[in-house]
């Protein structure tokens, strides 16, 4: 069976090259930057918070909602 857990980041998460990577959802609520990459992959992905990055971003999901910030020098979403 099967754990369907949902993983948060209601804090501050930041560094040169972070990946967030799940087959549950991801509730994007605090900030979360990557200063050469940022990788975030989930079931659903929901931007809640301050998601940046200054090098590549990408973002792979089933199902992406943004309803705040997000920027990056160049971004991909699959």
């Amino acid at each position: 069976m099967e754990d369907n857990k949902k993983f948060d980041n209601t804090g501050e998460i930041i560094g040169n090259n972070v990946s967030l990577i799940t087959t549950n959802d991801i509730d994007l609520v605090g900030k979360l930057h990557g200063a050469q990459s940022l990788t975030i992959s989930g079931k659903n992905i929901s931007n809640n918070g301050e998601t940046t990055g200054t090098g590549v971003t990408t973002i792979t999901s089933n199902n992406f909602t943004n309803n705040k910030n997000l920027s990056a020098l160049a971004l991909t979403i699959k």
